[in-house]
């Protein structure tokens, strides 16, 4: 009976190191793609009505065609509204490359900036 419970624990053990292990490794991969994604964003002039966008773990948002990602820390005008509180079908983003905030243009012309995170 020893032997068994023994053999049962060293099995359990396996599998949470397994498990334990995936996990670290779809961590690295997703820390990966964002700072991927992030360079992207980072790099880019972006200026344009923002077509599509979506929250998973920071927000993602497509302008041109072109999909982008950042983690929005606060806003400029220090109000606190997220950036889906504010944005809307037919609202724009406007983003020099390298700078420090990105812009929502709301359809009324109403510009909320939002600084970001710049790693993960």
């Amino acid at each position: 009976m020893k032997n068994v419970s023994l053999f049962i624990l060293s099995l359990m053990m396996i599998f949470l190191f397994l498990s334990c292990d995936e996990i670290v490794k779809e961590r690295k991969r997703i820390v990966k793609e964002r700072n991927r994604a992030f360079v992207l964003f980072n790099n880019s002039n972006i200026s344009g009505e923002i077509q599509e966008s979506y929250m998973s773990g920071g927000v993602y948002f497509m302008v041109d065609s072109v999909s982008y990602f950042f983690f929005p820390t606060h806003q400029v005008t220090g109000k606190d509204f997220s950036f889906f509180d504010l944005e809307e079908d037919g609202d724009s983003i406007v983003k020099k490359s390298f700078s420090d905030t990105l812009n929502v243009v709301l359809k009324d012309k109403t510009r909320v900036g939002f600084k970001f995170r710049k790693e993960f």
